[in-house]
């Protein structure tokens, strides 16, 4: 009895710190990983990838709600859309010791975006990142290499991630978002 009664009392007590430090958190403004925070034009986006279900698309959605960005359909028409142009991965190998069963690779990840306006028009970009990480394979352990490179790819999203959300709250794209309105249409070409 006694157990029980110090058990739900030091439960109780866990649970009131930790939602206690959940609105501090929030309260104090808080910014996943130092992310500057986004223009007020970004209230929405749309997002279009040739991957919508890739990890990186849907990190960027996670990561824009998270910081209340309405990350919505591209079938209503946002005014802002964030094209991924291309996502690449490559390895290269950067050593290999005859006396070593041991090999060094370089993994990349390149991914070329741009922001459109609702008609398709840049306004901002395109920009590439080129992010790379080292890794070592034991030939020995050859099973663990696949896990060795999922790894490293999430890292990498995740990097990517982080580097597009800071460059989308960079002066040079607030100016190009604050000037979205202030665009004269293009001409249609004639047929």
């Amino acid at each position: 009895m006694c157990i029980r009664r110090l058990f739900n009392t030091t439960h109780s007590w866990l649970i009131s710190l930790l939602a206690g430090m959940a609105l501090l958190l929030t309260g104090c403004g808080f910014h996943l990983r130092g992310a500057p925070p986004l223009p007020p034009s970004f209230h929405e986006i749309g997002i279009q990838s040739s991957q919508p279900y890739g990890q990186l698309t849907l990190q960027l959605t996670q990561i824009l709600n998270a910081m209340h960005v309405k990350v919505v359909p591209l079938t209503q028409h946002p005014a802002v859309v964030l094209v991924i142009d291309s996502e690449v991965f490559t390895s290269d190998t950067t050593t290999q010791s005859a006396s070593s069963s041991t090999q060094q690779y370089i993994m990349y990840y390149i991914v070329t975006y741009h922001l459109a306006n609702a008609t398709g028009g840049t306004i901002f970009g395109p920009r590439t990142l080129k992010l790379s990480e080292p890794y070592s394979v034991n030939q020995n352990q050859v099973l663990s290499t696949g896990s060795v490179q999922q790894s490293l790819q999430q890292e990498l999203e995740q990097e990517a991630v982080y580097q597009i959300i800071q460059q989308l709250g960079s002066q040079d794209a607030q100016t190009a978002l604050n000037n979205l309105g202030q665009q004269p249409p293009k001409p249609k070409s004639a047929s």
